[in-house]
């Protein structure tokens, strides 16, 4: 959603789920985070909740996990 690219925060994220272990995973996320915090411009603290609203005969609708609202629109039927 916000776009950022990093090859080093991709490796690292990758190397991250490589193992289980709580400690070995803070090792490896650190220097990531370390990095995220260098390098994005801004951090979102939150997103405005958005009014969702649709008709009653809209089938298999779900609230979007993102922006974009009509993300599973393949997937809507309307009921005759």
């Amino acid at each position: 959603m916000f776009r950022y690219c990093d090859a080093l925060v991709d490796a690292g994220e990758r190397r991250g789920l490589t193992t289980d272990d709580p400690r070995a995973r803070a090792a490896i996320y650190e220097p990531v985070e370390r990095r995220i915090r260098e390098t994005v411009p801004y951090i979102p603290i939150y997103e405005a909740r958005r009014v969702v609203v649709h008709i009653d005969g809209l089938r298999h609708y779900t609230v979007s996990p993102s922006i974009a609202q009509w993300w599973n629109s393949w997937e809507w039927e309307f009921a005759r």
